[in-house]
């Protein structure tokens, strides 16, 4: 996001691209898990130029009156990627090996370099330098490193603590958590100062901003439970025993249902306060995830598990559109790419 504030979101956009298309052919070519695994960071260094500069440029094109319905159409591609991807993915993996599922983004990827090259006008850099200004060229190395350093390091502890012996590696997991922590702190200091900070913190002096933020964070931290941890509870012999098709013909109901939503509230968003309507998505969204912890049990029926599933889709849709429009209009116009980049 931030490279495409300084050169330009569209260039940055399809550098994203291209490095997705051959992170995908390295993964499908990939002989060892540790080979795929890099192959997989690579390819998400790519993907990480396409979330941020995405949203981005769907800001710069539009103005307060058609860019919640803008990036609501963008939730709905977003949900329809991921209602289509899993089926599609497990079709081409049963019958044309795993590889198959990395190999078909190759054309795709090809198809929207060509297709962003020829419908998206130019992006003329957004921050103006002087012609002689240096440091236009500087990056943000060490926020680079310490930002991952931070999360993972965070990850890492709470999956050690998940560990049956707890008591024996709660001292790895402490010495997880302040490295986290002191990653964080060291982090503020260095992006208070760099001249191209990779996360700028003036952003969040706008409390529309920063309220939006948290809530994405706290609101795609519920959908990830949902969406990542439900089929293994839909799936054990010991609760639902469900077959893998029958899983994931229950998971889908989300972004089926957010596909749906999510341009009604862009849209909505467009003619009333976008904040009330994010607001009233998260609220839902925790009601939802209330309901989930009182009834989810292996004696639940199926019908109410896909009554809540859509339920929780439509809160989800509800506030993702609305909450993007005001993080992306709460943000000032020279830094549409580093807010489309916290914003994720």
């Amino acid at each position: 996001g931030n490279l495409g504030d300084r050169f330009s979101s569209k260039k940055v956009f399809q550098l994203g691209i291209g490095l997705f298309t051959l992170g995908s052919l390295l993964c499908g070519l990939s002989p060892t898990l540790e080979i795929l695994v890099i192959s997989r960071i690579f390819q998400a260094f790519g993907a990480s130029g396409l979330f941020a500069n995405g949203i981005a440029i769907i800001t710069r094109f539009t103005d307060r009156k058609n860019r919640g319905l803008a990036i609501g159409f963008n939730s709905l591609i977003v949900s329809g990627a991921l209602t289509v991807g899993p089926a599609v993915g497990g079709i081409l993996t049963q019958f044309f090996g795993w590889q198959s599922i990395f190999f078909m983004n190759i054309p795709i990827g090809i198809v929207g370099f060509v297709w962003v090259q020829k419908v998206i006008p130019s992006t003329p850099p957004l921050n103006n330098y002087p012609s002689n200004e240096t440091s236009q060229y500087k990056i943000d190395i060490l926020g680079i490193i310490l930002l991952p350093v931070t999360l993972f390091a965070l990850t890492a502890g709470f999956a050690v603590l998940n560990n049956k012996n707890t008591l024996e590696i709660l001292p790895i997991a402490i010495l997880l958590f302040l490295l986290s922590f002191i990653a964080f702190i060291v982090l503020i200091y260095v992006e208070k100062r760099a001249p191209n900070p990779n996360i700028d913190l003036s952003l969040f002096k706008n409390r529309r901003f920063t309220a939006g933020i948290i809530s994405a964070i706290l609101a795609f931290t519920g959908l990830q439970i949902i969406l990542y941890q439900m089929p293994f509870f839909l799936q054990d012999r010991e609760t639902m025993n469900l077959t893998q098709s029958e899983t994931g013909l229950i998971i889908i109901a989300v972004p089926l249902v957010m596909a749906i939503a999510g341009p009604l509230a862009g849209r909505l968003s467009d003619k009333y306060d976008a904040k009330y309507l994010s607001s009233g998505g998260i609220i839902g969204i925790a009601m939802v995830l209330l309901v989930f912890t009182l009834v989810l049990s292996k004696s639940i029926d199926i019908f109410v598990l896909i009554l809540l599933m859509l339920l929780f889709g439509l809160t989800i849709g509800f506030f993702s559109a609305p909450n993007g429009n005001s993080v992306m209009s709460a943000s000032p116009r020279n830094k549409l790419g580093l807010a489309g980049g916290i914003l994720g």
